[in-house]
């Protein structure tokens, strides 16, 4: 969804829904742990596929495009709409 709980403008059926593996949240974009898949992201997509992706060195997920995964603009997966990441609830045990 977009920052005003609209649906994003511009979807697809590669719009990706469910990304993992988060460590941490970002300031601006979640930072990805590298080890699990080879310095990769796995994503769900809408269309019920899946696909990876490439991290930069710091976690961040890149776009197939150039970018980042959570750019906003022409050549972005979301359209003009920065999406709104809401993540998984972390319990210590």
């Amino acid at each position: 969804m977009a920052p005003d709980e609209k649906p994003l403008t511009n979807t697809s059926s590669g719009t990706p829904l469910v990304l993992a593996p988060v460590k941490e949240e970002g300031t601006s974009e979640p930072i990805f742990n590298k080890e699990p898949y080879g310095h990769k992201f796995v994503a769900g997509l809408a269309d019920g596929s899946a696909t990876a992706g490439k991290l930069d060195k710091n976690g961040h997920a890149l776009c197939p495009r150039g970018g980042s995964l959570f750019q906003s603009g022409p050549d972005s997966l979301f359209g003009n709409d920065t999406p709104v990441v809401k993540y998984p609830i972390f319990r210590k045990r």
